[in-house]
Order: C-alpha cells, then sequence, then structure tokens
C-alpha cells in the first residue's frame, strides 16, 4: 500500500541572471562616483583643491550632500576641482586621465582575482565580474566621442577625456587608442574564456 506524500515547497534558486543585474547595477552607480573621484583625488594629490561632486540628476554628493546643481546638469557625473598654482602639463594630464584610469585598475585589480581565485559561490563571483567590466568606462570613453557620440553612446561625455589627459602626458593620441582597445579586448576574451568554463555545480549564492 503507498501512501500520498505532502507536496514539498522549495524555494526557487534566484535567477542569474537576476543576482547579476542586482550587483551590477548598483556598482554601476559606485563607479560613477569613483571615476569622478579619481579625477578630484589625484588632482589634490598634486597641489589642487576638489570642489564639489554631483552626480545625475544634479544631486550634489560632496561637500554639500543632497543639494542641487545650479543651472541644467547633463552629465552623469561631474567633479570641480582647481588646478594646482604650478601645474605643469603632466599634472593636468594625469588629473585628467584618472577619471577612467581609476576605475580600470579596480578592474585589472578585480579580473586577476576572479581568475586567480576561481571563486564558488555566484555572489562572489558577480560581485568580481561586475568590477571587472568597469574597462568600459575607458574603452567607451576613448572610442564613442572621437566618432561624435557621448560616452556610453546616447548620454554622457563628448571629449575622449582619456586621450586628451594621455595626450597632456606626451603619447601619442593614436597609439593610446590603439593600445586601449587591444587591452581591453583581451580583457574581454579572458572574461568570455573564464565564463564559459564556469562549473554548473557552484552553489546558489
Amino acid at each position: 500500500m503507498s501512501t500520498l506524500e505532502k507536496p514539498t515547497h522549495e524555494l526557487k534558486p534566484i535567477p542569474s541572471w537576476l543576482v547579476f543585474s542586482l550587483i551590477v547595477a548598483p556598482l554601476a552607480f559606485i563607479g560613477l562616483i569613483v571615476h569622478e573621484l579619481g579625477h578630484g583625488l589625484t588632482a589634490q594629490a598634486l597641489g589642487g583643491e576638489m570642489l564639489a561632486l554631483w552626480v545625475f540628476p544634479g544631486v550634489e554628493l560632496w561637500p554639500d550632500f543632497g543639494a542641487s546643481y545650479n543651472g541644467r546638469f547633463t552629465y552623469m557625473g561631474l567633479v570641480r576641482y582647481l588646478n594646482g598654482p604650478d601645474w605643469t602639463d603632466t599634472q593636468s594630464g594625469w588629473a585628467t586621465l584618472m577619471g577612467t584610469g581609476s576605475t580600470f585598475i579596480i578592474s585589472v585589480l578585480a579580473l586577476i582575482t576572479l581568475l586567480v581565485t576561481q571563486p564558488k559561490r555566484r555572489l562572489t563571483r558577480f560581485f568580481l565580474l561586475s568590477l571587472a567590466l568597469w574597462y568600459l568606462d575607458l574603452l567607451t570613453y576613448a572610442i564613442f566621442p572621437q566618432l561624435g557620440l557621448p560616452h556610453w553612446v546616447i548620454v554622457g561625455g563628448r571629449t575622449p577625456e582619456p586621450v586628451l589627459g594621455a595626450e597632456l602626458l606626451g603619447i601619442n593620441r593614436t597609439l593610446f587608442t590603439v593600445a586601449v582597445v587591444v587591452i581591453c579586448t583581451g580583457m574581454t576574451a579572458l572574461l568570455y574564456r573564464y565564463l564559459r568554463n564556469i562549473p554548473d555545480d557552484t552553489p546558489d549564492l
């Protein structure tokens, strides 16, 4: 004689795309702040002064948190800083370059960590993947404005900020652009290879 078993109501795993979306979106916003801080803190380290930081749609984050931007805000993020009194082109170049430079450095460190540690849990993996994708900040800012498009195709700055910074440092525009494309293509290939080799039996979170 068989007995009827009561149905079990187990929680279904959260879809990977949803977990990743919930991680990548806030980290993208943090990346925007890191980009702007990269400019301001570099300027301050070189003898300048960081004055204010805003993010879309014109909310001041520092020094007067929550204050509105005075005027029309057409940026994703904006930092205002003063040059040092005796700045050379080299110092101006570093302050200009270290917006995308700061996010790129974090991206490289996250990618190395991802490849070396091979994290088993999705939460850790998606966190590192999200940070690794920050190299797109450099790639898109170096390429699209030179084609007459904004930083993120439909929004963002229209001047090739990292390229201008590199030129102030004495680096040829074409050489820098090609180097960015080659390096970012290599990082994309490493990420693709990593994603293809993730085992299916990794823990949910």
